[in-house]
């Protein structure tokens, strides 16, 4: 072997093995991950890990039912609009229909549940149906119906 190529691989070797000191020195120094970045990388990694999909849909039930249309039954609809005292079917619906029993006509203005304030209390408005203008406010307590003008 020519002294130019013994040389040539000498300094091969050399490169080669400073690259792999190097690499391990590297290895050994390089940060290692903080409790709190491993457990940020485990949640992002299976967030779904460990809920139990039968427990999900445990409740989920699927019926085949054939439906069967039966004739001849007409279902009329009800065009009964009044509400009769007792049968206010909500307390927004209840808050209302007390304002318009303070307000006494309903001619020309129309009523709208604006807010339940802190104490729990229906804030409902009287406004003009033509200029929607606020004619007057107030504050219902539904469960005592208590009506107050604000």
């Amino acid at each position: 072997m020519s002294k130019v190529v013994k040389n040539s691989l000498i300094v091969i070797a050399i490169a080669i093995l400073v690259f792999v000191i190097i690499y391990f020195v590297y290895d050994l120094l390089k940060a290692k991950p903080t409790y709190s970045e491993q457990v940020q990388q485990s949640n992002l990694e299976g967030s779904n890990m460990g809920i139990d999909t039968d427990k999900l849909f445990e409740n989920v039930s699927t019926s085949n039912e054939e439906k069967t249309n039966i004739e001849n039954e007409v279902e009329e609809p009800k065009e009964n609009t009044e509400v009769l005292n007792g049968t206010v079917t909500s307390k927004e619906e209840k808050a209302i229909e007390l304002a318009k029993k303070q307000w006494k006509s309903t001619e020309g203005v129309y009523f709208s549940n604006m807010a339940i304030n802190s104490k729990g209390n229906y804030i409902v408005t009287v406004n003009d149906s033509k200029t929607s203008k606020t004619l007057a406010f107030y504050e219902i307590d539904v469960e005592n119906e208590i009506v107050k003008e604000k």
